[in-house]
């Protein structure tokens, strides 16, 4: 069993500040873009938080794939097709921004779709770096820590927890 890092009220806490914070700023025709799979989890409770602030956003994913049955990131490919253009306005969601690699290339993809492209994470791992983006909207910044739990996987187990908890 994870160690609890971030229990489930605190995560529901944020989601919904972070849905009030994007309903400000993100005016008009709306498209979450969902990074499969490990995001699946915070872009549906993202969705229904906007849903009850009056917010009604396209939904579409994207399937990027780095990590195979390890813990350490390996090469970058984009699974299956990319959403339909036009887009018009994106929110790009993701669990979480360690290397910055997947948020940067599925921004860098998304561009030549949409009229502006936003980045929203529910983690973020700034120690983790090695290119240069900063995720617009952030749930929780947190230190270096292998993460699972609502939705981040470990080789594809450990999803299913309400909370986000490290694992050695």
């Amino acid at each position: 069993m994870p160690k609890k890092l971030i229990d489930e009220q605190e995560i529901q806490h944020r989601i919904r500040a972070l849905a009030e914070e994007l309903a400000e700023v993100c005016q008009g025709e709306l498209t979450l873009v969902v990074v499969l799979k490990g995001s699946f989890v915070f872009g549906a409770d993202l969705l229904r938080a906007l849903g009850r602030l009056g917010v009604d956003p396209r939904v579409e994913f994207i399937q990027l794939r780095s990590y195979r049955g390890g813990r350490q990131a390996g090469k970058l490919e984009v699974v299956g097709v990319l959403p339909e253009a036009p887009l018009g306005s994106v929110l790009l969601v993701d669990d979480i921004a360690d290397t910055g690699r997947s948020l940067e290339v599925a921004r860098d993809l998304l561009e030549p779709l949409s009229a502006t492209v936003r980045t929203c994470v529910l983690l973020d791992k700034p120690g983790g770096r090695t290119v240069d983006i900063q995720p617009d909207f952030i749930g929780f910044t947190i230190d270096d820590a292998f993460v699972v739990g609502y939705g981040l996987d470990d080789d594809e187990h450990q999803r299913q927890h309400s909370f986000i908890g490290t694992v050695t």
